[in-house]
């Protein structure tokens, strides 16, 4: 069976009514870290640490692989690798830009490039003896295969704080068995969205403070905390946005001094998530007299903002889920909705994104009612 170069692996997401992944309304953190942890579980997670000339590094079929040397002589089982995994080994072993030359002499040449790459891969990583943790994991191919892929690769120091340790944390904290918003979990990073709050009920169009915590398991998202706003809009639809303030935590070292941390900042965010609240219905409140315009010249003033997504935003103010317009709250939901938007087209967008455009719509919240006089805000040509 031939496979790609490298493994895309299957993500998890949990949605506030169950739409998705069958997944049951009213999931509670209790709930969910028991799912994370039967998913972990299904993925017979493994971690090395060797230096890199352990390894043999080859290519079957088009796709990169590595086994570890048996002290005996031979070879374990191969292994793949994950886009980011390659990457990384790849940094790790060879001048700038040389996994994207392995990867160019395997797809042109064939059966001579893979010989070619596997030649000049082990021949760096003869040299490589300072040993590295190499993180592993089973995935399910589209074709019902599973193998196991290298993930991930640090230092021997990278803290392990895994998204279902880190749950577990939250539920340890004074906040009890909240209530999950948003679960999205991939191989870049988990978000989890939950309510400060424990409710007997969401109702939709009623924006509710919240928490959002970020974990990764592979080096590309650190583990950090921040409050925000969510309002619900139809079954599979929100409407969300963060604060730019944010508890961080790097991994490295003793990863007990995230768990500390935790509870801490909790409390600290229960109140500013709160806060967002209240400011937000304030911008329900608060006239924009022309609050496209308004918009527009707000967005200028990001250069990583494309005029697409400014489109998006404008037609995202005239949804009928959006509050009334004219309104600074318009333009919040209007930039939280066009974030969502971009967010279901997988081949633009990914959850890094969508939070760089939440960010935003709750600094737009803050820079217009600070803008605002009377509950008004003047566009000046």
């Amino acid at each position: 069976m031939e496979y790609p170069f490298a493994i895309n692996t299957k993500g998890r997401k949990v949605v506030l009514g169950g739409e998705r992944n069958k997944i049951q309304a009213g999931l509670t953190l209790e709930g969910l870290r028991d799912k994370v942890r039967s998913w972990s579980r299904a993925q017979d997670r493994v971690d090395h640490s060797f230096p890199l000339n352990m390894f043999h590094f080859g290519f079957d079929e088009g796709t990169a692989t590595l086994s570890l040397k048996k002290a005996s002589g031979g070879l374990e089982a191969p292994m793949y690798f994950t886009r980011h995994g390659f990457g990384q080994v790849a940094r790790e072993l060879m001048p700038n830009r040389g996994g994207l030359h392995m990867e160019e002499t395997v797809r042109k040449f064939e059966k001579v490039g893979q010989k070619m790459a596997s030649l000049y891969m082990n021949l760096w990583a003869s040299g490589s003896e300072k040993p590295r943790m190499l993180r592993t994991m089973r995935t399910k191919m589209p074709n019902g295969d599973v193998v196991r892929v290298a993930r991930s690769l640090h230092s021997t120091s990278y803290a392990v704080y895994d998204n279902a340790q880190f749950i577990d944390d939250l539920l340890s904290s004074d906040l009890g068995n909240a209530h999950v918003l948003s679960f999205s979990m991939a191989d870049n990073g988990m978000r989890l969205r939950f309510a400060t709050q424990q409710l007997n009920e969401i109702t939709r169009n009623k924006p509710i403070p919240m928490y959002e915590a970020w974990n990764g398991e592979t080096g590309l998202c650190k583990t950090h905390l921040k409050a925000g706003v969510y309002k619900e809009i139809c079954t599979n639809g929100l409407k969300a946005f963060v604060s730019n303030k944010a508890w961080n935590w790097r991994h490295y070292g003793d990863p007990t001094r995230i768990q500390q941390g935790v509870s801490d900042a909790l409390h600290t965010l229960r109140l500013e998530a709160d806060g967002l609240l209240r400011q937000y219905n304030r911008s329900l409140e608060t006239t924009i007299d022309d609050a496209y315009g308004w918009m527009e010249a707000e967005l200028a003033r990001h250069k990583d903002i494309s005029s697409g997504f400014v489109d998006r935003v404008t037609m995202a103010m005239k949804d009928p889920t959006s509050s009334e317009r004219g309104t600074l709250a318009n333009v919040i939901d209007g930039v939280t909705l066009a974030a969502q938007h971009i967010l279901e087209d997988k081949s633009t967008s990914d959850l890094l994104e969508q939070d760089f455009f939440e960010r935003i719509a709750g600094d737009l919240m803050q820079r217009g009612l600070k803008a605002a006089n009377g509950g008004k805000i003047l566009v000046t040509v």
